[in-house]
């Protein structure tokens, strides 16, 4: 979770390997949100990750990776 903004491809996989429930792994990514502070930018793509894994039926971690690519 510290290095999130480090791995701009695979953030979101990461995270879903770190959670075993879809719901664990979205509230990660609110925390990063709301981490994000005033990086505007930053605050955005995390909240694009956060709507995509909130739409993805069973998004297994390589899809994941894709919809980052």
């Amino acid at each position: 979770m510290e290095s999130f903004d480090r791995f701009q491809l695979g953030g979101l996989a990461l995270i879903c390997l770190k959670n075993e429930t879809k719901s664990d792994a979205e509230r990660d990514l609110r925390d990063l949100i709301s981490a994000a502070g005033a990086d505007m930018k930053e605050k955005a793509r995390r909240e694009r990750l956060l709507r995509h894994l909130e739409s993805a039926d069973k998004g297994t971690p390589l899809e994941l990776v894709k919809y980052s690519l």
